[in-house]
This record gives structure tokens, C-alpha cells and sequence, in this order.
């Protein structure tokens, strides 16, 4: 592939709730040529506070079951919606301190990507990744390589229901069927306790897998529906590193945000061309 710097043709609204804090927000994708960066704008009774936060791994702020980019929450879908449709430059305005859940997965903003189209912004050298990294933490193992494109991801709960699911996809091209519609798992047993810590509150049936002890509650859109929605996540945290999926190929046992993002700065300190983390 030749790489081609993207940015949207239009402005992109889309409206809904957080699925964390349940409240209602706006997003606004428009177009840019300064990468991607998000903006939110917070008001006093006094005046109007505008902060802009490039998309990059320095600035994630937090990754408690999503990814927080500066004052901006669960940042994923939309990365890795961005991601998958190619786009290295947008605006992304919010209304509020999270990114719309949508239904859940990334399908709404990859449809409304599609939807409005792309507009080129000319040939670029995008960073690349110079050698192989590895990030291992318990049983959980992620890797990333030079490579075409081709992610792997492992959801591994054995013995325990759904016990192991792997699910294997060629990107960007398998992107917007077999990834973008996979939404967002919460167990069970776990659902009370996370929104009396102040998460998932704006979770109901048509946005999530619920996982019971020997069985899905509910509809899944996928019989491995888990393992494609961390595949996605993975992707848009990954995105955070600038480089195109297409130019890495990544295996990924059990991740979860913490473990994406570690290895999204191992990522980077092996890259050219990208921004370098920040170190304490």
C-alpha cells in the first residue's frame, strides 16, 4: 500500500451517552491536517477552558477498563474506527469528558467515516516500527512487529465460560466486517460493582456482551464476539503510536487496556518517527 495522509470531507456529529458515566455528549470529527488530536472545551459560570490533546501515547492519563487521553475518556472505539478507515488527521470536538458508546462498538463511527468519505492529503512517511517488542504481565503476553498487517488476538478465560477465543484478521481490509461491529463485554458478576465504582453506567442490552457463568445473557453479534471487541480495542490503542495497522503485525494473549498501552510505549520507543513517550 502506498501511504496516503486522510482527513474526513465533512464533519462528522454523532450523539449519545458515555458508556461509563451514562451522560449525554456530543462528538464532532472535522477536518484537519495536524493529526489527530481531541478537544474538549469545559465552562465555568466565569469563562470557557479549551484544551487540545494530540492522540499519542504521552498523553493517556488513565486505562481502568478504557483509555483516557488527556480529560477525554474511552478514547478507543473511535481510534481504532480512525484506524481501520485509514484516517491519519482529524479534529475530534467533545461535548462532554467521554466519547459517545454508540452501540457499544465501533461500527457507528466506522458507517459514519464511510458515510461522509475521505479527502487525501498527499503522500507521507508514516513512523514505523524498527524491531519486534513484547509486552508479559501473568498470563498476559502481546507482541508487535514489523509487519503487513495481520493481528491476532486471544480472549482466554479457561476454565470458565467462553473458556478461549482466538480471532485472526488481515487489516485494514478486514476491518469494518469482521472488527467495527463487535461490542464492548462486561461479566456478570462484575456489572453492579462497576457502576457503583462510577463505570459502565451507560451500559444497557443492545451495547453489550454480557457474560455469564456458562453462557452469553443476551444476543451476540459473533459467537466470539469477546475476542473480535478486544481486537478492537487493541487496534485504536495501538493507533495511539501514529503507526498504521497495515504496517504491524501483532499477536495478543488476554489484553486489556494497561497491557495495550504499555505496549504502545514500548512501540514507540522503538519507532521512528514518533512522537517519544513521556518518562517520569
Amino acid at each position: 500500500m502506498t501511504d496516503r495522509r486522510a482527513t474526513v470531507r465533512a464533519p462528522v456529529l454523532l450523539d449519545g451517552v458515555g458508556l461509563h458515566s451514562g451522560l449525554p455528549v456530543t462528538v464532532t470529527i472535522a477536518p484537519g491536517d495536524d493529526g489527530i488530536a481531541f478537544t474538549r472545551t469545559t465552562r465555568t459560570t466565569r469563562q470557557a477552558r479549551t484544551t487540545r490533546v494530540p492522540a499519542r501515547v504521552a498523553h493517556v492519563t488513565a486505562t481502568d477498563r478504557r483509555t483516557r487521553l488527556g480529560p477525554v475518556s474511552t478514547v478507543e472505539h473511535l481510534m481504532s474506527a480512525l484506524a481501520g478507515a485509514r484516517v491519519t488527521d482529524a479534529e475530534i470536538h467533545l461535548s462532554g469528558e467521554e466519547v459517545p458508546g454508540c452501540d457499544g462498538s465501533a461500527r457507528p463511527f466506522t458507517d459514519a467515516l464511510h458515510a461522509v468519505g475521505l479527502r487525501d492529503l498527499g503522500p507521507w512517511r508514516p513512523p514505523r516500527l524498527l524491531r519486534p517488542v513484547r509486552y508479559a504481565y501473568g498470563d498476559t503476553v502481546l507482541r508487535a512487529r514489523p509487519g503487513t498487517g495481520l493481528w491476532s488476538v486471544t480472549y482466554d478465560r479457561a476454565p470458565r465460560f467462553p473458556v478461549r477465543q482466538t480471532v485472526t484478521v488481515r487489516l485494514p481490509a478486514d476491518y469494518a466486517d469482521m472488527v467495527a461491529p463487535a461490542r464492548t463485554l462486561v461479566l456478570e458478576s462484575e456489572l453492579t460493582r462497576a457502576r457503583a465504582h462510577g463505570l459502565g453506567r451507560g451500559l444497557d442490552a443492545p451495547s453489550v456482551v454480557v457474560i455469564g457463568d456458562d453462557a452469553y445473557v443476551g444476543r451476540t453479534r459473533f459467537a466470539d464476539e469477546p475476542a473480535r471487541h478486544k481486537l478492537l480495542d487493541l487496534i485504536g490503542d495501538l493507533y495511539l503510536t501514529g503507526i498504521p495497522v497495515h504496517h504491524l503485525d501483532v499477536t495478543a494473549v488476554r489484553p486489556g487496556h494497561r497491557a495495550n498501552i504499555a505496549l504502545a510505549a514500548l512501540v514507540t520507543d522503538a519507532a521512528t518517527g514518533c512522537l517519544r513517550r513521556e518518562r517520569p
